[in-house]
């Protein structure tokens, strides 16, 4: 996955935010805006989306025109309860505050998971498209799901060297 910023996580800073702000032009493949008004639902389906794909990052207290608005309704804990009761299996994610022009910004970091598909408590699939989280609804991208998965098992067993990990899970 990128980096914002060209940064590593462990270093981000407001400082980054404010250059990644300024140097596109909005959303990406990689990156989602959402305001502090946004309901858990639609955190849910960009989350599955980013884990199912690449990976990516969401900017909550920023708007859609990259305006910062900060964030009183959403909280790190709020976060974690939402992703922990929202997707399943759970995603490998982070998350980060920073203070932009004294407006408390939240970033959520989504890796490409390894164990797809995930899925939101309502039964979606999602994936990134473009600069937006879509529902899978064709049996033939979840079969492009479940063979990563496979393949993900693959290297694992490789990795480990216990070849019955792969059989096991794969028959």
């Amino acid at each position: 996955m990128i980096n914002i910023n060209n940064t590593p996580w462990s270093n981000l800073t407001a400082e980054d935010i404010k250059a990644l702000l300024c140097e596109t032009d909005g959303e990406t493949f990689f990156f989602e805006f959402k305001k502090d008004d946004v309901r858990n639902e639609k955190i849910y389906k960009e989350i599955s989306a980013f884990a199912n794909t690449f990976g990516g990052y969401i900017l909550l207290g920023i708007s859609d025109d990259k305006t910062v608005t900060g964030c009183s309704n959403w909280t790190e804990q709020r976060i974690h309860n939402v992703i922990y009761n929202g997707i399943t299996p759970l995603p490998d994610f982070d998350v980060k505050s920073f203070v932009i022009d004294g407006k408390t910004v939240l970033v959520i970091k989504i890796e490409e998971g390894p164990s797809p598909p995930y899925i939101t408590t309502d039964g979606k699939i999602c994936e990134r498209v473009s600069s937006g989280s879509m529902q899978i609804k064709d049996s033939a991208k979840l079969s492009q799901l479940y063979a990563k998965y496979k393949d993900q098992l693959r290297r694992l067993d490789n990795k480990i060297g216990h070849q019955d990990l792969y059989r096991e899970a794969c028959p």
